[in-house]
């Protein structure tokens, strides 16, 4: 089998498994930031922006892997979910001292 067949064949696979992260980083955020006392608003605003976004950005990805655009709506998912995760102590992470903390 050709390598051309093996990445088109594997492109969607990874856009749905980015799709499914990118779900998961959400669901994720939105229970550790209700813990951490982040207001509801915020996580309601934050998690009808990032759902359907990374649901077509995969859709998109999945069916037609040659388009950027779904790729990049993949990526700009799983930006906006992993950076809604609380993070507390920032003093203890490599250049902690220069995150400013949303809380």
């Amino acid at each position: 089998m050709s390598t051309i067949l093996r990445a088109r064949r594997a492109a969607p696979v990874a856009a749905v498994a980015l799709g499914v992260l990118a779900l998961g980083l959400q669901v994720a955020s939105v229970s550790l930031g209700l813990l951490a006392g982040q207001p509801v608003s915020t996580v309601t605003v934050r998690t009808i922006a990032v759902v359907p976004g990374a649901v077509v950005a995969t859709i998109l990805a999945a069916r037609r892997p040659r388009n950027p655009i779904g790729w990049l709506l993949i990526g700009i998912s799983l930006v906006v979910a992993a950076s809604a995760l609380p993070v507390h102590d920032h003093g203890t992470l490599p250049l902690g001292w220069g995150v400013l903390d949303s809380t």
